[in-house]
């Protein structure tokens, strides 16, 4: 990997609700893999590449990643786990904050932690834009991981948080509505797949991961409930749009804000 971060959505390049795929929810949570340099034993000496893929249902895109990221000592493969019998999603829809961070402010935190964070986390400049700007960072990525960019593992990777933003921009934060079954269908797959960057697998095993977790529906339900509640999701008036990429070719540099500024623009 050649930088701190790989973007393994938020994985194949599933970019959600797409409007080049209308005929399918393209759900994704964007996902940046990172070696934290406070636990270099996950992945030894390889640092993450920039490039993020999405972390998606089952019954969209799966998640997957570039071809060249490749890991020292991962697995041979990483086949899908079962979903444990307990397993119950934890959704925790975020609050609109229209004042919290300014155009400006957005565009400084996209620069500052998103545009190359597998620098930016490891030589502090995240760290040091977050806490010069408080507020802002407080609503871009909470402790609870209810904001638009949610941290795991440690801040080993991170995904965008587009279940929250369609709970947002279609105000209907309930249990049930959109965001609730997206955010459970996105869970479920990444529960049956986690396990393969914890072990030091590529993005395309852990791609591989999840669409053999798809083709064994380990989260059907979860994928029909998310494809009922979000029906009409990518239509031209949808409030949610937003939320979504609207091409593969989008860069993150514009997508990125946009949905941060869903939630925490003026």
């Amino acid at each position: 990997m050649a930088s701190n971060v790989q973007h393994a959505s938020i994985m194949v390049k599933a970019f959600s609700y797409s409007a080049l795929m209308l005929s399918a929810l393209l759900g994704a949570t964007f996902i940046v893999v990172a070696c934290s340099s406070s636990d270099p034993s996950e992945f030894p000496g390889e640092p993450p590449k920039p490039d993020a893929e999405p972390d998606a249902p089952g019954n969209f895109l799966p998640e997957g990643g570039g071809p060249d990221a490749a890991r020292e000592a991962g697995p041979s493969s990483c086949p899908p786990a079962a979903i444990p019998q307990g397993f119950t999603p934890t959704w925790k829809p975020p609050t609109r904050s229209a004042s919290a961070c300014s155009t400006a402010d957005i565009k400084a935190y996209y620069d500052a932690c998103l545009a190359d964070p597998g620098k930016t986390e490891m030589d502090g400049t995240c760290a040091k834009w977050k806490t010069a700007n408080a507020t802002c960072a407080a609503c871009t990525e909470p402790a609870d991981n209810s904001g638009p960019i949610q941290w795991h593992q440690t801040r080993k990777f991170l995904t965008t948080n587009i279940a929250g933003c369609i709970a947002v921009a279609q105000q209907k934060p309930e249990a049930g509505k959109c965001g609730d079954a997206y955010n459970a269908a996105v869970e479920c797959g990444r529960k049956a797949c986690d396990f393969c960057y914890e072990a030091g697998g590529t993005d395309e095993q852990y791609g591989a991961c999840q669409s053999a977790a798809k083709k064994a529906g380990l989260c059907k339900s979860y994928d029909d409930a998310a494809a009922s509640a979000c029906a009409g999701i990518n239509d031209p008036a949808s409030p949610a749009l937003p939320c979504l990429r609207m091409s593969s070719a989008e860069d993150r540099s514009v997508y990125y804000p946009r949905l941060i500024g869903v939630i925490c623009g003026p």
